[in-house]
């Protein structure tokens, strides 16, 4: 089997489509699991339109658990500076509708914890 000719730039529209299908989103927590920064897949994955990213800042991790006893596996990454805990979950998106997550925390500390 051999690849099919395409010109780089189809290449790479090709690529970004792909990446743009997948449904992996980043997100950053402070000590306080207060939502620090998180990417365009986050906000697409949790129903949130580019534009309301700010609106997203600052909130608290748990409103989109549904259970939030479930950060505990966040706390055991926090715990071990680097580690990398993975569970999957029931998320809650912004309009309420559950759906299933696959949640990969890695601790990581500056000087302020």
């Amino acid at each position: 089997m051999t690849a099919p000719d395409i010109s780089e730039t189809e290449y790479d529209e090709l690529y970004q489509s792909t990446l743009d299908e997948i449904r992996m989103g980043r997100f950053r927590l402070d000590a306080e699991d207060a939502i620090i920064d998180v990417d365009d897949g986050w906000l697409r994955l949790y129903g949130f339109d580019a534009g309301e990213r700010k609106s997203v800042l600052g909130q608290s991790i748990q409103a989109f658990y549904v259970d939030a006893n479930e950060l505990r596996h966040c706390d055991k990454a926090k715990d071990k500076q680097q580690s990398i805990v993975e569970h999957t979950c029931l998320l809650k998106k912004k309009t309420g509708e559950h759906f299933f997550g696959r949640v990969h925390t890695r601790g990581i500390r500056d000087e302020q914890g």
